[in-house]
């Protein structure tokens, strides 16, 4: 028996893809992922054994030890190989028998080497006679088939790594390459080693995309000091990441959060980082091999149809976005209506967004947009909207292939702002009705929110990773969602981009002189979005954050603002955070009263000082505050900023 051990699932699935194309009379094969092993296996039949280690021997060091010691007292060859393409020194050292040749097969990869791999073993070292092929080189990176392309129809590339190549894995990009070209778009699928090197980007330039769906990791590391995403900016396209969980759709579907903390941080998080569109899971890992014929269950990618079809619909949404003409397109501007009555019509925080939204208008006008009229100014524009409050119907001024609504209330009854912020109350009929109308009556190409926050990311679904039964993504469907987003909460802004694909656009925070009064009201809110990251990542580290958030909740006497006298229990907090998250949403809508930012237009004079002031007030990185810098000595707050001045 040649027993085949690796933590590398892809590999396990193409060893169960060969078994049927071996020789009769073959040594039987078995297999194991090392990961799911405490101890080394028993050898009871093996006559030699190859262990593939991504990670190295630091993979599976304690029981590795321990097989490496049973297969010397039995006198069975022992082959052991890293993962990466160069041999690992460490591994090739600890085998008992030559490694060079059977490696260069393991790094080749692919079903006619692995194949080959097994008859090298059973003919060099068992002596079978059988016959094997040298390993033949796949390329590094390539245009997975050929699939009929019509120069009237968008592109859109799907990138995936070229392990799924070598181990025959590839239904998942199969299915969402089927669902792009049913959409209406061709479908190009590129397989690579890393979006990191040269080669595969060289490709996706040369294929003249109209978006990118990439599976792949992000183009940075958690751990590096630099951060290059511009091989994927110089492609000049939308980048939309798709998820291909690691978990099987059935825990998926049962979880309140949606995806793994692992699928959160590799697949969602870190590439957010490149600026990438962050859609769905489409693809869950399942077992497809009850284990019958390797002796461990072998699993693959297996694809959700309904998942499948948002991944593609928003990517051609995207791609067609470039083979419209500007006069063609239409756009549906939506301001936010919090609590919903009339004084507070597109409110937003920190954001004018009546003066915004006249300035957008003009410059959609500049930009070739079919807008048949402006209003005067934002008065004249809110009054317009003001006078079409309606809520059998939707809230709204058409300005040709632009219209300007309000967004419907997401429910009603006595206390607006508990609806507002419910994680549990579904929309109402209108609500929904209005974004369908938008897109499948009006013909919007896409939606731009104007200004944090409207209601829709905080609908009732899961945290991260939505499914077809999550109000977000019942209610936006495959609109592109264009978000401006004030650029100092980036934890509201993180629900927008995972729970409703939004393209943030930050813009700047007001002009604004000193506010030490609300340091801790600003603690509080890193507070809540370290929460957040930790729910989905790390939840045994709830209880910590929880008693910080309740440390500083006393600290600031907000406690008694929320008529608390005690800490809640973990069942209530999740409830006291969602009510702590509404009452800071008033204050900080207090404190901007003063002054809001217009969307592209740059402080000047005084209100530029202020606002240079109000962000060097605290380090930024290795740089200290300019009130230390200005004078040592100033303890005083008001005499170091006139100093400054």
């Amino acid at each position: 028996m040649i027993l085949v051990l690796t933590n590398a699932d892809t590999e396990l699935l193409a060893l169960r893809t060969v078994l049927e194309g071996l020789p009769e009379g073959f040594p039987a094969v078995r297999a194991a992922n090392p990961a799911a092993l405490a101890e080394p296996p028993a050898l009871d039949g093996v006559s030699v054994v190859l262990v593939r280690l991504l990670g190295g021997r630091r993979a599976w060091e304690g029981p590795f030890d321990g097989l490496r010691e049973a297969c010397l007292r039995l006198g069975v060859p022992l082959l052991a190989f890293g993962g990466e393409a160069a041999p690992d020194a460490e591994l090739a050292a600890l085998s008992t028998a030559p490694t060079a040749q059977a490696f260069a097969y393991w790094r080749a990869g692919g079903l006619h080497n692995i194949e080959h791999l097994l008859r090298f073993v059973a003919d060099t070292l068992l002596l079978g006679g059988f016959g094997f092929d040298p390993p033949v080189e796949v390329p590094a990176f390539g245009v997975l088939g050929h699939r009929p392309h019509d120069s009237k129809r968008p592109t859109v590339g799907v990138v995936f790594y070229r392990a799924h190549v070598l181990s025959g894995n590839t239904q998942f990009v199969d299915d969402l390459c089927d669902a792009i070209e049913a959409k209406g778009a061709n479908a190009v699928a590129v397989y690579c080693y890393s979006l990191r090197e040269d080669g595969p980007l060289g490709l996706l330039e040369r294929l003249r995309l109209d978006c990118l769906v990439t599976t792949v990791l992000a183009m940075g590391s958690a751990d590096g000091d630099q951060w290059d995403a511009s091989g994927l900016a110089a492609l000049d396209v939308p980048v939309v990441q798709a998820v291909a969980a690691t978990q099987p759709a059935e825990a998926w579907r049962a979880s309140a959060n949606g995806l793994a903390p692992i699928d959160v941080a590799m697949a969602v998080a870190i590439p957010e980082f490149d600026g990438r569109i962050v859609t769905v899971p489409f693809s869950f890992k399942e077992v497809v091999d009850d284990g019958d014929a390797l002796g461990t269950p072998v699993t693959a990618y297996r694809t959700v149809p309904d998942r499948v079809a948002r991944v593609a619909g928003v990517a051609v949404s995207l791609a067609r976005l470039r083979h419209v003409e500007p006069a063609d397109k239409r756009v549906a501007v939506v301001l936010s209506a919090y609590p919903t009555k009339q004084s507070r019509l597109g409110n937003a925080v920190a954001l004018d967004t009546p003066a915004s939204t006249i300035d957008l208008l003009h410059a959609l006008a500049d930009h070739g947009y079919k807008v048949e009229r402006i209003p005067a100014d934002g008065d004249a524009l809110m009054h317009e909207l003001a006078d079409h409050l309606d809520p059998s119907r939707p809230t709204v001024v058409d300005l040709g292939h632009v219209l300007v609504a309000i967004q419907p209330p997401r429910g009603f009854g006595d206390n607006p702002i508990a609806v507002y912020h419910s994680p549990d109350l579904p929309p109402v009929e209108q609500y929904v009705g209005f974004y369908r109308w938008l897109e499948e009556e009006w013909g919007a190409h896409a939606v731009v929110h104007a200004g944090k926050h409207g209601t829709l990311e905080w609908l009732p679904g899961k945290g991260v990773g939505l499914s077809g039964e999550c109000w977000p993504d019942v209610v936006l469907g495959d609109l592109p969602l264009v978000y401006p987003f004030v650029v100092n909460d980036p934890g509201e802004g993180t629900q927008a981009k995972r729970r409703a694909h939004a393209v943030i656009v930050d813009h700047l925070l007001p002009p604004m002189t000193r506010a030490d009064s609300y340091d801790d009201v600003a603690k509080l809110e890193g507070l809540l979005d370290e929460h957040a990251q930790v729910a989905s990542l790390d939840p045994a580290k709830l209880p910590a954050i929880r008693a910080q958030v309740w440390d500083l909740l006393v600290q600031a006497d907000l406690h008694r603002d929320l008529g608390l006298s005690d800490m809640p229990g973990a069942d209530e907090f999740d409830d006291l955070i969602l009510h702590v998250d509404g009452y800071l949403c008033e204050l900080k809508d207090a404190q901007i009263r003063g002054g809001l930012h217009t969307l592209g237009r740059p402080p000047e004079g005084e209100a530029l000082v202020d606002l240079v002031l109000a962000m060097t007030r605290l380090p930024l990185g290795d740089v200290p505050p300019l009130r230390r810098e200005t004078d040592g000595s100033l303890h005083d707050t008001d005499e170091a900023e006139a100093e400054a001045r």
